[in-house]
């Protein structure tokens, strides 16, 4: 049972960098950072994850940042979190979560 999805609500989301407010999704390569839902993404290994994910990418300068601020959700007494990201090097950083 998925108690929040934040690939689904992501777009709920306020996203922001350095730079300030940032729009989601966002466009591949802007400098100022983005940030994009991915249906299947591609971990480092090279297979696929079944479960959609968050592409996000920082502000392009040194120390860099992205962030997003979630609508509050109200936690039920019986809910474990459970968290599994996976960050590709190469091309892209990808983060599953999965409840």
């Amino acid at each position: 049972m998925v108690a929040f999805d934040f690939a689904a609500n992501a777009p709920y989301a306020q996203w922001k960098s350095g730079t300030g407010v940032l729009p989601f999704p966002g466009t591949s390569g802007d400098s100022r950072g983005y940030a994009l839902k991915l249906d299947y993404p591609r971990l480092e290994d090279g297979s696929f994850d079944p479960q959609p994910g968050l592409l996000t990418v920082p502000q392009n300068k040194f120390d860099g940042y992205i962030q997003a601020t979630y609508p509050e959700f109200l936690v039920q007494r019986v809910i474990v979190f459970k968290r599994r990201s996976t960050v590709s090097t190469a091309r892209q950083a990808v983060m599953s979560l999965s409840a």
